[in-house]
């Protein structure tokens, strides 16, 4: 598996009998969150549309995941654009996100989407669904890895360009954040990968072991620029994961199980 893979990256490392870098072994082992601990359960779009409809009942028209989610594309970049990191120090998560869900349905043309009770019928289960473990899948390997390295005595970290639901709703859910020390989500720290994010990881791992080097941490995500080459351009190891034949073997495993 992807995890395993990693693990023995990882092992490899820290092992006293294997080369270390720089004569460094592995102390700190960083995780990305979406793509690599988990993802989506269904396309964004498709979890939109599904949202808005039960928030609006019948009686109202909602396109399909394929349209919105080409609307949500221009309409999420714009958001970020405008409000970087989800926001930070002028939005709440809230407000971020129903500006996004708006945008993008009014994009689709839907009447319902400029009427403000109507619309924030649809939001409100839009937002409570992605505070929730129906909108993602959580792979197989990462409670194994997690207890790998709770065993060895690693410090694990999440560093995720995200807002506080993770830290705050998903994580906890999937009995991930206990066995996390240090969580950095960029909503939350005003900073994100593949820069200031990783500086403050560090930081942080320094309040947890006092004398840690870059080269003490192995960055693990599946993003090649925010994870693998951040990490490494901040003088940390990194694992670049796929995920994709992950992803098809746990639905082939649904199906069965169905």
């Amino acid at each position: 598996t992807t995890a395993a893979a990693a693990a023995a990256a990882a092992a490899a490392a820290a092992s006293p009998a294997a080369p270390a870098v720089a004569g460094r072994a592995i102390r700190l082992l960083s995780l990305d969150c979406t793509g690599t601990l988990f993802d989506w359960s269904a396309t964004i779009g498709e979890l939109y549309s599904r949202a808005a409809s039960r928030g609006l009942g019948s009686d109202f028209s909602v396109p399909n995941g394929d349209t919105v989610m080409a609307a949500f594309i221009p309409a999420y970049q714009a958001a970020m654009a405008r409000w970087p990191n989800f926001g930070f120090g002028k939005l709440s998560s809230r407000d971020f996100w129903a500006k996004v869900a708006q945008d993008t349905f009014q994009n689709c043309n839907c009447q319902w989407a400029c009427d403000a009770v109507l619309f924030h019928r649809a939001f409100d289960e839009i937002y409570r669904t992605f505070q929730t473990l129906e909108a993602y899948n959580i792979f197989d390997d990462v409670m194994p890895f997690l207890r790998w390295a709770a065993r060895h005595g690693f410090i694990v970290a999440c560093v995720s360009n995200t807002t506080e639901s993770y830290r705050d709703s998903i994580l906890p859910a999937a009995g991930i954040m206990p066995m996390v020390h240090v969580g950095i989500f960029s909503k939350v720290e005003g900073v994100e990968k593949p820069g200031a994010a990783f500086d403050l990881l560090l930081e942080r791992g320094r309040e947890l072991l006092s004398d840690l080097q870059p080269q003490e941490i192995l960055h693990i995500g599946d993003h090649p620029c925010k994870d693998a080459q951040g990490a490494v351009e901040h003088g940390f190891q990194a694992v670049l994961v796929d995920r994709s034949s992950t992803q098809q073997q746990q639905q082939q495993q649904k199906q069965q199980d169905h």
